[in-house]
């Protein structure tokens, strides 16, 4: 029997891998799942083993880039978490097929510990960032030259670089997109007529912060213009006590379903990662400003706008200023429709996950 491990570094490494695991179709496969960051939840409805510690830090895997709450995962076992990871996988040497490492550098390294051949899918790196280390570090394409198989990337742009230093690359599409492929757009009609703007707070720790944020700018937004509804995203993974507490706008409409947020809406104030960039991927502007938490701080919203480009207009933290900038985007279809253009070229086509999954199948049989 094969079998496959796949290494997972945040939550949106986990939904990707996810989506690879559902179109992988090998018979007589084991597939285990290592999610280095969180608890790994999205794994659990499928036919997977979860290994390792399944502790959830308060830094949600963005404390190196928040030093108070690389403090807060310090003391909540972040050291125990990691040598119980790093001596699970030295155990395991010679137990896999096949390891897939998506993430980062620390994917490649645990990659790299499992002694197994191993291929690599940056689904969070690009070229298309520039001063910031979320491209692909000197080190990244040492070790990846070195030692890894394959290196899938989300872009055409990151796959040339990288060709050009000696990695064997492969640019199957984006699978970020590949979760949103069936959504389809209409925009203000979902809603009593009306333009809509969509709030994404995301689903970690910082959305209760991102809520109350976004609770200030919607205020503004209606004290502006109150004829514009306001729908927000509010994940079923969240405290809904904890959100009870930050009193929402009784005009704002709130609603699990993710889908229906993005389908629905003309323009997006996000405070996200992953739900951010597939927003833009489907030709929705996004607006954003540096969060107060762990994940979406000033470097974080400074990569995503080198990531997105003109797809993301990033702005102060000013809820007046953010209400303003929002509603003249809205009153300004040329703009709104070079920003969807935009997003849709940087994020790319869907399609990668299945395209990924026949490429497993076929190292696994190599």
């Amino acid at each position: 029997m094969n079998r496959l491990l796949f290494i997972t570094n945040g939550h949106g490494e986990d939904i990707v891998a996810a989506e690879i695991i559902k179109n992988i179709r090998a018979a007589n496969l084991s597939i285990d799942v290592l999610p280095v960051v969180g608890r790994g939840d999205v794994f659990e409805k499928l036919k997977v083993n979860i290994i390792g510690p399944r502790k959830a830090l308060p830094g949600g895997g963005f404390g190196l880039r928040n030093f108070s709450y690389l403090i807060k995962d310090v003391f909540s076992g972040l050291i125990w978490k990691i040598a119980s990871q790093i001596k699970l996988l030295r155990q395991s040497r010679g137990k896999y097929s096949l390891v897939v490492g998506i993430g980062d550098i620390v994917p490649i390294f645990y990659s790299m510990l499992t002694g197994s051949r191993f291929i690599f899918i940056g689904v969070n790196k690009s070229s298309y960032y520039k001063k910031l280390a979320f491209n692909y570090i000197s080190l990244e394409k040492q070790l990846l030259k070195k030692n890894c198989l394959l290196t899938l990337v989300r872009d055409e742009k990151t796959a040339k670089d990288l060709k050009a230093y000696g990695i064997k690359i492969k640019f199957a599409g984006n699978p970020m997109m590949d979760m949103v492929q069936n959504i389809r757009r209409s925009g203000h009609r979902n809603i009593r007529g009306n333009k809509t703007i969509g709030f994404l707070p995301g689903t970690r720790d910082d959305a209760y912060k991102n809520i109350e944020d976004f609770n200030k700018v919607a205020w503004q937004i209606k004290r502006m213009d109150g004829r514009i509804a306001l729908l927000m995203s509010l994940p079923d993974s969240l405290d809904r006590k904890r959100i009870s507490r930050i009193k929402l706008m009784r005009k704002i409409s709130v609603t699990s379903d993710f889908n229906r947020v993005l389908s629905s809406s003309d323009i997006i104030i996000g405070l996200s990662g992953t739900a951010n960039e597939q927003a833009a991927g489907l030709g929705i502007p996004v607006i954003s400003f540096p969060g107060r938490g762990a994940q979406y701080n000033f470097k974080f919203a400074k990569g995503q706008k080198e990531l997105l480009g003109n797809a993301l207009l990033l702005l102060p933290r000013q809820s007046d200023k953010i209400a303003a900038a929002a509603l003249s985007l809205l009153h300004n279809r040329k703009l709104m429709g070079q920003m969807g253009s935009t997003g849709v070229q940087r994020m790319g086509k869907p399609g990668a996950s299945a395209k990924m999954a026949g490429i497993i199948e076929r190292m696994l049989n190599g």
